[in-house]
């Protein structure tokens, strides 16, 4: 039943975006078949900018991924024994990431993209120490902190990738989508090697280090300046 109702809602939510969303404007397509389409990737790739911000967006959701996962095995074994119920019930904090994503844009215009990444970073990074504490208020506030940072990141790259190429831009949002769903993908097991090594701790550490790496080639790649108006534009899409 459960399942029933998410297809539900997916199949309304889609039927209303198809509806309600406005046509394209200004929409070029690439001609010469897929031949040309390839050559758009190739162009892509050799961009050092939008490769890093792919990058920053693969470690968002190998984060993300990572910690929802190998959480409920914490919260599943003693002294929290919580319920299936109860495990469910904890992703109520993703709800945070919906406030935080609308206030992304507007704070990159202010302080600036690496600033406000820093911000992100920095308030999963608090969420991560938070978990650590045996104490299951204390790792549902962690993971409620690293979801309002960890969508701050997200609501950034997306906004960023048409701002760095100056065509073919919809097959440079399909290249970072692409490799934003690989990082969640392996973020499914790989920290399983941390798990099985050093427990929750040691998951913690390993996204710890993704963190780093994230903040590490914002600081090298990402532009300084913030085109305001296309930046909150996109963040709002």
């Amino acid at each position: 039943m459960g399942f029933a109702a998410v297809a539900g809602l997916t199949l309304a939510g889609a039927i209303f975006v198809a509806l309600a969303l406005p046509a394209e404007r200004n929409f070029r397509p690439v001609t010469g078949g897929l031949g040309a389409t390839l050559a758009t990737y190739r162009l892509h790739l050799r961009n050092r900018r939008l490769l890093a911000t792919c990058l920053i967006g693969f470690g968002m959701l190998f984060s993300n991924v990572a910690i929802y996962t190998f959480v409920n095995f914490l919260l599943a074994a003693p002294p929290y024994s919580f319920s299936p119920a109860q495990l469910g019930g904890v992703f109520v904090v993703y709800l945070l990431g919906v406030v935080t994503t609308s206030l992304a844009g507007g704070l990159a215009v202010r302080i600036g993209r690496i600033a406000t990444l820093a911000l992100g970073l920095g308030l999963s990074g608090l969420g991560l120490v938070c978990t650590l504490v045996p104490m299951a208020a204390s790792i549902v506030l962690g993971l409620a902190f690293l979801s309002a940072g960890l969508f701050v990141v997200q609501a950034l790259c997306i906004g960023l990738v048409p701002t760095l190429v100056t065509e073919a831009r919809s097959t440079a949002v399909g290249l970072y989508v692409t490799i934003y769903y690989i990082g969640g993908a392996l973020g499914g097991f790989v920290p399983a090697l941390a798990y099985h090594a050093a427990g929750w701790p040691g998951v913690v550490v390993l996204v710890g280090c993704v963190f780093g790496a994230m903040m590490a080639l914002a600081a090298r790649q990402w532009p300084g300046r913030v085109a305001s108006a296309a930046l909150q534009q996109h963040t709002r899409l």
